[in-house]
C-alpha cells in the first residue's frame, strides 16, 4: 500500500511540475501561461521579414499587416505546432533571416498573449 501511495505521489508531482513551465508573477501570485504555438511575433529589417514570409508561405495561414515603418508582423501558422517544432522554427527564423522571433502564450483568460 505504501508503495502504491508513493508511486502515485511521485507521478502526480512529476505531472504537476512539468505541466506549466511558463509563468509570471502578478501581485505576488504566480500566473501560469501555456505556449500558444499557433502565433509568432517577428520583428526586424523590413526586407528580412518579407523574405521570411515568402520562403515560409506554405506553413503560414495569415499575416497581420506588415508594418513598414517599425518592421514587425504577427504570423499565424496553419496549425499549432508541437512545442519542440515551434521553438526550433523560431530559432530557425532568427538564424536564417536575422530577425527577432518571439513566442505567444495563452492562459485561462486570453488566447493570445504576446508582443504587439
Amino acid at each position: 500500500m505504501k508503495k502504491i501511495f508513493l508511486l502515485s505521489f511521485l507521478f502526480y508531482s512529476l505531472l504537476v511540475s512539468s505541466q506549466n513551465e511558463y509563468f509570471y508573477y502578478y501581485n505576488n501570485t504566480k500566473q501560469y501561461l501555456n505556449l500558444n504555438s499557433k502565433y509568432a511575433y517577428i520583428s526586424g529589417p523590413y526586407a528580412n521579414i518579407q523574405l521570411l514570409l515568402s520562403n515560409n508561405s506554405n506553413s503560414i495561414e495569415s499575416v497581420d499587416t506588415l508594418n513598414n515603418e517599425n518592421g514587425y508582423v504577427v504570423i499565424e501558422f496553419l496549425d499549432s505546432l508541437p512545442k519542440e517544432r515551434y521553438l526550433s522554427k523560431l530559432k530557425e527564423f532568427i538564424r536564417n533571416y536575422n530577425v527577432y522571433a518571439e513566442p505567444y502564450f495563452s492562459n485561462n483568460s486570453f488566447d493570445k498573449i504576446g508582443n504587439k
